[in-house]
């Protein structure tokens, strides 16, 4: 069963939080958990995507609000036309 707060998460995101605390589970402890620059270089990776995404989501909003307007627009224009 899953709480509140997991109501609202990707499936994606439960996956991730699931291999994380598996890998915790594994080494013992967070604080045993080796860095290296492998993984270091996934984060800065993960992290870059991440920032792509959110930057075509902005977009993406962006047009549908515009498309939005435009469509406002031509309404109020046919309205005071008829």
């Amino acid at each position: 069963m899953l709480g509140k707060e997991k109501l609202s998460l990707a499936e994606k995101t439960i996956v991730a939080q699931h291999v994380v605390k598996d890998c915790v589970r594994i080494f013992g402890s967070v604080t045993n958990v080796p860095i290296t620059k492998e993984t270091i270089t996934a984060a800065r990776r993960a992290f870059t995507e991440y920032c792509v995404y959110l930057d075509e989501q902005k977009c993406q909003r962006a047009a549908e609000l515009q498309r939005e307007f435009e469509f406002e627009k031509d309404l109020s224009k046919t309205r005071q036309e008829s």
